[in-house]
Formats: C-alpha cells, sequence, structure tokens
C-alpha cells in the first residue's frame, strides 16, 4: 500500500522532483567547484607570501594565464614590474611564491595582521608608514601629470615640465589615500607652485583619474611617471604625460618600498631580503630598466586579449558564480538559523503565558532578548562597516582566515547567513501574529499538542504568507554581494574595477554588471511568480 501510494506522488510530481533535484545538483557542484582551493601549488618548499594592489600598471595589473602573468593563491593570474622583481626574488630565496591581491588601503592592514609575509605594489616609503611596519627602499620614480592633449596651458610644452608651468593649473585629481594625496599636493600650494589649484575627483586608482581628466572634471593627474606615461602612450588621442623636472629636495617622490610587520620574523626576513636585494638590483640592473621593459609588454599583450569579446566576458565567470553561491548558501543557511530563532521566539511567549515564574522561562526568555538586540544592531549598523569589522576580526584571532584564500568568502557568508536570519525573524514573527489565533484554539480542543500545532498550522501559514518576502530577499542578497569586494572578495564588481584598470574603459565594465545583476533578478522574478502561482 506504501509503495502504491509513493508511485502514485511521483508520478503527479515527478517535474518538481526533476528540477528540484537537478537544482540541488547543480548546487553541490557549484559548491566544490568554489570552495575547493585550486590555486598556487605548493612544492614543499618553504613560502613568501606577497600581498599586493593590482590596479598600478605597469607596476601591477591583471595577467590572464600563465604566458603573462604569475597565478594567485585564488586561482587568478596577476602580472607588473614588481610581480617579476619578487619573482626573481623568491627564486634566490628558494622560496615558493604565493601572491594574494588587495585593495588600498586593505593592503596596508594584510601585513599589519600577519596575513601576508611581505606586502608591495606602489606603496611610498613614508615617516608615518615606516612607525608602523618595517620598510626596505627598492626604487625612485618620477613625478609626472597627465593632462588632456588639447589643453592649451601645456599645448606647446615638450616631455618635460618644472613646477612654475602648473601655477595656472585649477583642478588637480589623483588617487585618493596616496602620498600626493595627503602631502604633495598641499607642499605644492604651500609654496606657491599651486596658486590657482584645488584637489577634485579623486578616485581609488590611475584609470578613474584619468576618466576625471578626460572628461574635464580635473585637469591634471598628478601621479608616478611611469604609471601616467602608460596610460598616455595607449590613449595618445587623448592625454599627453610631462615628467616634472628640478624637483626641490622636499618636494620629490620618495622611493617606493616593500613593507614587513614588525617583531623578530620581519626583522630576519628583512635581513633576508636585503641581501637578496643587492644581488638583483645594481649600478648595471636598475628596476626600471630590468622590469619594466617586460612588465610594459606583458600589458600589451593583456590588452590585445581583451579586446576579444569572448575572452572579455570569460573574465566574469567565475565571478559571476562566486557571487550566485554567496546569495544562494546565505539565503538557505540563513533561512535555516530564522527558523531556529523563530521557534525560540515563539517558546518564550508560550512560556511567558504558560508559566512566567518557571526558571525555563527565564532561560528562554534570555535568547528572546538576544535575538533581538542582534536584530536591532544589525538593522543599525550598515552591512560595509559589518564586513570590515568582521573581517578584521576574524583574520585578528584566527589563522584559518589569515592563511586560506577563501577567508574572504567565508566572510561574507557569515555577513550574508545572519542578516538574513535576522530579517527572516523579524518577517515571520509579524507574519505569525496575522495568523486567526481561533485556529490554535480550535487545535488545543482536538487534542493537538503544542508541537502539532506548531507544525501544522503556525509553521506551515506563516511561511506560506512569508516566501514573497524570502524571495526578496534572495535579490537583496545578489545585489549586497557587491560590497564585498571591500575585503577582496572575487565579486562582480571587483572583476569590473579590475577591468577598468586594463582596457582604460570606465563605462563598459559597470553595464556588463549590471546586465549580470538585472538578468539574475529578472529570473529570480520569474521563478517566484511561477512557484507562487503553483
Amino acid at each position: 500500500m506504501d509503495a502504491f501510494i509513493l508511485k502514485k506522488y511521483l508520478m503527479k510530481n515527478w517535474k518538481k522532483i526533476s528540477i528540484g533535484t537537478i537544482i540541488a545538483i547543480l548546487l553541490v557542484w557549484l559548491n566544490f567547484y568554489i570552495l575547493i582551493p585550486n590555486g598556487v601549488k605548493k612544492d614543499g618548499k618553504e613560502t613568501l607570501t606577497l600581498g599586493i594592489v593590482n590596479n598600478a600598471p605597469p607596476f601591477a595589473f591583471d595577467g590572464n594565464n600563465k604566458d603573462n602573468g604569475h597565478e594567485t593563491i585564488n586561482g587568478d593570474f596577476i602580472s607588473g614590474s614588481d610581480i617579476e622583481f619578487f619573482k626573481e626574488i623568491a627564486d634566490k630565496m628558494n622560496r615558493n611564491l604565493i601572491i594574494r591581491t588587495f585593495s588600498f588601503p586593505g593592503i596596508l592592514n594584510a601585513v599589519k595582521q600577519g596575513t601576508v609575509d611581505v606586502i608591495i605594489g606602489m606603496l611610498n616609503v613614508t615617516a608615518e608608514r615606516k612607525e608602523q611596519m618595517l620598510s626596505i627602499e627598492y626604487h625612485t620614480s618620477d613625478l609626472g601629470i597627465l593632462v588632456r592633449k588639447d589643453d592649451p596651458l601645456f599645448k606647446e610644452k615638450k616631455d618635460a615640465i618644472k613646477l612654475n608651468d602648473l601655477k595656472e593649473v585649477k583642478r588637480i585629481t589623483t588617487i585618493i589615500g596616496s602620498i600626493y594625496d595627503i602631502q604633495f599636493f598641499d607642499t605644492l600650494k604651500k609654496q606657491h607652485y599651486l596658486p590657482k589649484a584645488k584637489k577634485t575627483a579623486l578616485k581609488e586608482d590611475a584609470v578613474n583619474c584619468a576618466e576625471s581628466v578626460s572628461n574635464g572634471t580635473a585637469d591634471v593627474l598628478l601621479l608616478e611617471y611611469p604609471v601616467i606615461d602608460l596610460i598616455a602612450n595607449q590613449q595618445r588621442d587623448k592625454f599627453k604625460a610631462f615628467k616634472l623636472t628640478d624637483l626641490p629636495d622636499d618636494i620629490k617622490v620618495p622611493p617606493l618600498g616593500m613593507f614587513l610587520q614588525k617583531g623578530t620574523k620581519g626583522e630576519n626576513l628583512k635581513k633576508e631580503l636585503e641581501g637578496i636585494l643587492k644581488e638583483v638590483l645594481n649600478t648595471k640592473a636598475t628596476y626600471q630598466g630590468k622590469y619594466h621593459p617586460t612588465a610594459i609588454d606583458k600589458h600589451k599583450k593583456v590588452i590585445d586579449s581583451t579586446k576579444s569579446k569572448t575572452s572579455f566576458f570569460k573574465t566574469y565567470y567565475k565571478s559571476f558564480l562566486i557571487s550566485l553561491l554567496l546569495a544562494v548558501d546565505g539565503l538557505l543557511l540563513g533561512f535555516i538559523l530564522s527558523l531556529l530563532f523563530f521557534k525560540i521566539k515563539l517558546l518564550s511567549v508560550n512560556t511567558a503565558v504558560e508559566s512566567p515564574a518557571k526558571k525555563s522561562f527565564k532561560i528562554k526568555n534570555i535568547f528572546s532578548v538576544l535575538i533581538d538586540s542582534l536584530i536591532y544592531v544589525l538593522k543599525a549598523v550598515p552591512i560595509s562597516i559589518q564586513v570590515i569589522l568582521v573581517y578584521n576580526l576574524l583574520v585578528l584571532n584566527f589563522d584559518f582566515f589569515k592563511v586560506d584564500s577563501l577567508g574572504s568568502f567565508y566572510t561574507a557568508l557569515i555577513i550574508i547567513l545572519i542578516n538574513n536570519a535576522t530579517i527572516l525573524t523579524s518577517v515571520f514573527v509579524n507574519n505569525m501574529k496575522l495568523l486567526d489565533k481561533g485556529q490554535f484554539e480550535a487545535a488545543y480542543s482536538l487534542g493537538m499538542k503544542k508541537k502539532q500545532v506548531f507544525n501544522y498550522i503556525i509553521l506551515r501559514q506563516t511561511l506560506k504568507r512569508s516566501m514573497p518576502f524570502v524571495w526578496n530577499q534572495l535579490i537583496i542578497n545578489f545585489k549586497e554581494t557587491a560590497l564585498f569586494s571591500i575585503i577582496g572578495l572575487s565579486s562582480l564588481l571587483w572583476n569590473a574595477q579590475r577591468n577598468i584598470v586594463l582596457t582604460n574603459d570606465t563605462i563598459t565594465p559597470f553595464v556588463i554588471v549590471s546586465v549580470i545583476y538585472l538578468t539574475l533578478i529578472t529570473l529570480t522574478n520569474c521563478i517566484c511568480k511561477k512557484i507562487n502561482k503553483n
């Protein structure tokens, strides 16, 4: 009899079961594909973990294969003169080079927290940084400016100019938080080299700063000459780059440096690196002459590869899967946790009515208050601040988040699932209050137990009322994955920012990401409507 009922049920619902099975298999595959590390293979050597900012060509930029890049711990590729430089250092130290990419200023926290052994990537040696970290100088760049090709102030100028030529400049941009933003502009202003100028349109990378110059938001980009010279050579119809010469001693660009964590381990590594540096760099082999030509050649190859639409769209593939997995896993785990929170809330209400003097009431009430407090805190604190705070706390206290390449993914998952749990708990509680109380009285009069009333009346009806909110939360999750790029998660936004640096196109990457999000949300809405209809 039971076999007949099961067979009849399967025949009636085979479509739903098949779709559910396919979705479950895809979800399991996606978890294995993303969460099983597939980055750099270790060969038994001692490792040297390098942290780097990957948005400053020719010093550091994203590659797309082993021919024009070095594989990172996340399975991506990175290239640049700093990478070529450190590959040679690691080889001479007989160490296996592990590379992790960061955004600025997250990279500064990475070395302080011990996430990496050393950081590099167009980082100037300043007094403030020397107080916080150990430093090793390795190269001094020239100072330069980038201007529009048709700017009348610089139309007759050659390759090099002097500071006095900047006196008529009115708007200057640079990378926000850089030495040019914090120190150089104010020094030049005080010494009357920039009497009319003001800072405007500060951005997080050189490409977006150059776009501000191109669209007229700013007149001049002030930065290291190799960086702006590369941008000018890529877009000769738009820009001109000039090297600033005859600079006073107090205005010269501080040397670029590598930074290490203070302490015995950092001191030992510093001594070893300084010894290797004497072999790698000398009067016959300078940093710029030895590594820049190779980096510029690889950068050109990467740029040429992005002109292929197929390879360009492929760059979004893995970040799309990461965002999808994060949103779905966060919802599923958050949903399960919200059911537990909902049960605790319901038990505290029932115990308060039936036996307010018992010890069990006090315990359940404490848990209920804690859940309410968590809901209140998460509603008040912006999710971006939650992400940074939780990530820093986890990295400081757990080695797993320092060493594992998926530390940022697990941090993001924790944030999403806890936020989902608290939001859905509030939804469940509010929808439960709308249920007809007469149903409960009728159920108890028929002899049903509390567990049966919860499972067959309260939970079922509450979930049915709440399903539109659950689907809406999935849509919110998709959009919130973009925020996690601030801790180095390879999200769609992170990938768009990388492609901007490579292609000098500040529009297309964001259009592509917008289309991907729009498609995801449209599909989610269609599935939700179909399920609600059935």
